[in-house]
């Protein structure tokens, strides 16, 4: 049972860091975006 435990663990914390990352893909894309935008304005 703890390896289960453990497994469940892993995989948590794994979809955990993918959630992370994709929030900051996006956030870089919403800056690349609003930079392009600002140029095109300006």
């Amino acid at each position: 049972m703890q390896t289960r435990n453990k497994m469940l663990d892993d995989i948590s914390q794994l979809m955990t860091n993918a959630m992370g990352v994709a929030q900051g893909a996006r956030e870089e894309a919403e800056t690349a975006v609003k930079s392009v935008i600002d140029r095109w304005l300006a």
